[in-house]
């Protein structure tokens, strides 16, 4: 018995690493990579011809969030059946905007929107980190992708004081448009505006704005560069 719950409490605490490990489904995708190649398995690639033998073990990985692997059996012949498991790689989350710029009050917003059958109403005050997938440009011109993950609370969705709204316990309704917007940290806006004042003071000149900061708060455009080691300019 001993045995049995030392190796159900080692099945549990590596998962629970996995979890953490797997914000999105392109870090999920990336750490299942990482595990199916530590255990023989080859990738393959659309694009190039697939040479599949038996006792082979292969993958191959789809726009970074989709992941197939398979063993080929010994004895196996086309025709042949096979067993099929499969699960998600994402999961109900907060997404952020394609333009996601939004400032009421004088306070910084990220505009997002619901993914998945979530329970909304447990986002709320709560610290919020940030992850997903980063396209920029490389300093030779080619671009380049970065899985972030910020490991720090930058967000948060606040809900309104119960002395303001008081039937709050009896009856919760979310309007997500307006009640599911994240609040950029200030104390974050504060120390990439004292980056971005230093980097300006370093600078020749001024460069002009690209599109993604009409798009994004420049704050948040910083905190990605940074995590990506490029420009905000670079970022597509």
């Amino acid at each position: 018995m001993t045995s049995l719950a030392g190796s159900v409490s080692k099945n549990v605490a590596g998962f629970l690493d996995f979890i953490n490990k797997s914000p999105t489904a392109f870090h999920c995708v990336d750490n299942v990579k990482t595990t199916l190649t530590s255990v023989g398995f080859k990738e393959l690639r659309e694009h190039e011809q697939w040479n599949i033998e038996p006792l082979g073990k292969y993958f191959v990985i789809k726009d970074d969030s989709c992941v197939g692997a398979f063993a080929v059996g010994g004895k196996y012949k086309n025709g042949n059946g096979f067993a099929l498991t499969a699960a998600h790689t994402d999961s109900p989350h907060l997404r952020v905007k394609p333009v996601s710029k939004r400032e009421e009050s004088n306070y910084l917003q990220v505009n997002v929107e619901c993914y998945g059958g979530g329970i909304w109403h447990t986002w709320f005050d709560r610290d919020l980190t940030l992850a997903g997938r980063v396209f920029f440009r490389k300093p030779n011109g080619k671009i380049s992708r970065h899985f972030v993950h910020v490991k720090r609370p930058i967000l948060r969705i606040p809900t309104i004081a119960i002395h303001l709204k008081r039937d709050t316990n009896e009856k919760l309704e979310i309007n997500k448009q307006d009640h599911l917007q994240a609040v950029l940290a200030l104390k974050i806006e504060e120390e990439l505006n004292k980056s971005t004042k230093e980097k300006d003071t370093a600078s020749d000149g001024n460069k002009k704005l690209n599109d993604e900061s009409k798009k994004h708060h420049s704050q948040l455009l910083q905190l990605l560069a940074s995590e990506c080691n490029c420009q905000t300019d670079d970022i597509i």
